[in-house]
């Protein structure tokens, strides 16, 4: 993964209820483990009822924190990977890639998970922001994602602009799982809200009416 295009991607974006910062910022071998096992968590979490059981409980944080310190660890600057830190703990994180398959100056996110206990306090939006802020510096002008249909966090795709383009089936366990594909024409509808958000941190900390942000595969 490529270096922080500014130097830093480190903000204090809201705050936890007991009230220190959750911090954004770039993720690093040792965030991996953390990674992982939340990844695992939310989609256990969000996914139940909605994917194959079978499925869901052969999942592993070990086999997941591999995939993603691979991730980290590909030489391709294009790929992004940011964590969302409170205190020790990594309560978020979202990656980004150029869209496979797609046109170049669409970016993709891959993934893009909060932890349950900070659902509603912006930080979904804030991860969101944040890597469309740093793609839009790569040159990249769209922005899109894959949701599993049926999650109950779809509403924040939707309240931020996002526009479904596509959707496809797949097979999974011998079931079939629907996908939707959200995009945005327009990659500054998304990076603005990183530039005012950091304006406007001290503020808005605390505030639970920022939405919520879980469920891109």
């Amino acid at each position: 993964m490529g270096r922080p295009l500014d130097g830093t991607a480190t903000t204090n974006l809201t705050r936890t209820p007991s009230g220190p910062p959750v911090v954004i910022r770039d993720a690093t071998d040792d965030d991996m483990s953390g990674i992982g096992r939340l990844h695992i968590d939310s989609w256990r979490s969000t996914y139940a009822g909605l994917l194959p059981r079978p499925f869901l409980d052969r999942l592993t944080y070990e086999e997941r924190e591999r995939r993603w310190r691979g991730w980290l660890r590909d030489d391709d600057d294009r790929r992004l990977l940011l964590v969302a830190v409170d205190g020790d703990d990594i309560v978020g994180f979202v990656a980004g890639w150029p869209e496979p398959d797609g046109e170049p100056h669409i970016i993709e996110v891959a993934a893009l998970h909060v932890a349950r206990s900070l659902h509603g306090r912006g930080l979904g939006k804030g991860l969101l922001a944040r890597v469309a802020g740093q793609g839009e510096r790569m040159g990249y002008t769209a922005l899109s994602l894959e949701m599993l249909e049926g999650n109950p966090t779809g509403g924040f795709y939707d309240h931020l602009g996002g526009r479904v383009t596509d959707r496809y089936t797949s097979i999974l366990d011998g079931e079939a799982v629907a996908d939707l594909r959200y995009r945005w024409d327009d990659i500054a509808t998304l990076s603005r809200l990183d530039r005012r958000d950091d304006d406007q941190a001290s503020a808005a900390a605390g505030s639970g009416d920022w939405g919520t942000g879980i469920g891109a595969r």
